[in-house]
């Protein structure tokens, strides 16, 4: 299936940024589809509590993921049919690395990207931490078209400039807020 996905990927993305999207589905993901954690992790978790009106799925790419996930939760395989047809028509995709934490080519610029990082950008990334010009020209038509994040989270306005650059955002772009993960560490 995934060579058959990877063959197809022009023909994917193309079929999906046609398709009509659902509002009330959002999918995440994290660290390439491979764990159950970090940022997406909890704020999977806190918007199935929060928000009971939407359809929240973690997709996942690595079997052993699913035994992490608690069974309350919906979960799928990112390569089943059920799968491919929920990014197929998903209008959300919430990450912690990239559209990678998906099949990516399901994911185009009439989705909602929100991108919610898993650390503190002290390194170059994105489009920064590239040194060739090939590879940020690269990169640059990932962020214009698989990874067009519609948000993307900071937790300090010293974070802000590091988001917009990497990712190519503008100021509207940036939600300062603290990472889901903190979460517990401010609450009493």
């Amino acid at each position: 299936m995934r060579f058959f996905i990877a063959f197809f990927s022009p023909v994917i993305f193309i079929v999906s940024f046609f398709y009509k999207k659902d509002n009330s589905i959002w999918l995440y993901g994290a660290w390439f589809g491979k764990m159950y954690k970090d940022n997406s992790q909890r704020f999977f978790e806190d918007a199935n509590n929060l928000l009971p009106e939407i359809d929240h799925v973690w997709i996942y790419k690595s079997h052993e993921v699913k035994n992490n996930i608690p069974k309350r939760y919906k979960s799928l395989y990112a390569y089943s049919l059920q799968g491919m047809f929920y990014q197929l028509k998903a209008k959300v995709f919430i990450c912690t690395l990239n559209t990678s934490d998906f099949i990516p080519f399901f994911v185009t610029p009439k989705n909602i990207i929100i991108q919610l990082w898993h650390g503190s950008p002290l390194k170059y990334i994105g489009i920064d931490s590239r040194r060739t010009r090939i590879r940020k020209f690269i990169d640059k038509v990932r962020f214009k078209t698989l990874d067009r994040y519609t948000y993307c989270i900071s937790p300090s306005k010293l974070f802000d400039d590091c988001f917009r650059s990497a990712f190519l955002l503008g100021s509207d772009n940036i939600l300062r807020t603290s990472y889901p993960r903190n979460k517990s560490l401010f609450i009493s």
